[in-house]
């Protein structure tokens, strides 16, 4: 018997459900222990828990707690080693048993960052994401070694580009080529595409002059009715060109256009 008295004193230990261990004491009071915890200690009927004990079996319950939440997420395999460490430091913030925890779960096989890497590799291949947007998704966001992503193969960036291209174009059926071409390499090499396989993908982009002449004429009447407010005559045919221009619109329409409008 401990030489102190403490109060916490076992009443009865029954088995629930899930094949966990529940330990009453006198005062009411519960302790669920799963079955590394409940050998750590001998318990028994009418024992009384010594303080260190006591504190000992809270620990371990804290931290199968925190390992059942680090196994959960494992299991998912939508999470790097960095990322399963965070989320367990979120739920216990400077527990050092996070790190045990992170050695178990990569020790039992259910953590690797190389194959979260290959996966990741053929989840954003899927989408039709490019190089750069892969690399900087595992080495910033999800922070796997440099070392694993180096190795990582990228043989179908061009396939890619030109799927993504051919979805972006079908968004601008009014622009001109030279727009559309601008608007798809920028949205490509927003996907993580370099400048040069942004640029083969979008080389097939066809413009409809019809809509894009349409476009033209709404574009036009909008423009100056804004600028009209504040500009008149040269100036303001000027300021028209210029805008109308930037938007990829061919001189000879433009001036054709400002000639019926103006």
């Amino acid at each position: 018997m401990p030489s102190k008295r403490t109060g916490r004193l076992i009443s009865s230990i029954k088995t629930d459900k899930k094949g966990r261990h529940v330990i009453v004491f006198s005062s009411t009071e519960k302790m669920v222990l799963d079955d590394d915890a409940y050998t750590e200690v001998p318990l028994y009927v009418g024992k009384e828990l010594s303080e260190d004990d006591y504190l000992h079996l809270k620990g371990l319950i804290n931290e199968s707690a925190l390992y059942s939440y680090g196994l959960s997420l494992a299991i998912k395999g939508c999470y790097s080693e960095k990322d399963v460490m965070d989320k367990l430091f979120t739920k216990r913030p400077h527990d050092r048993s996070v790190y045990d925890i992170i050695k178990r779960l990569k020790g039992a096989g259910l953590l690797d960052d190389k194959e979260f890497a290959d996966n990741y590799l053929e989840s954003m291949d899927a989408q039709n994401y490019g190089k750069k947007r892969i690399e900087d998704g595992l080495l910033n966001k999800h922070r796997v070694d440099p070392d694993i992503v180096s190795k990582l193969k990228f043989d179908h960036e061009p396939t890619k580009a030109k799927k993504a291209a051919e979805m972006i174009e079908r968004r601008y059926p009014s622009l001109t080529l030279e727009m559309k071409k601008r608007k798809g390499i920028d949205a490509l090499s927003r996907r993580g595409f370099s400048y040069e396989v942004a640029s083969l993908a979008v080389s097939s982009y066809k413009e409809d002059r019809e809509k894009s002449q349409k476009e033209l004429e709404k574009v036009a009447s909008i423009l100056i009715k804004r600028y009209s407010r504040k500009y008149n005559g040269y100036e303001l045919k000027n300021k028209c060109f210029l805008y109308l221009a930037s938007k990829g619109y061919k001189s000879e329409d433009i001036e054709r256009i400002l000639e019926e409008y103006l």
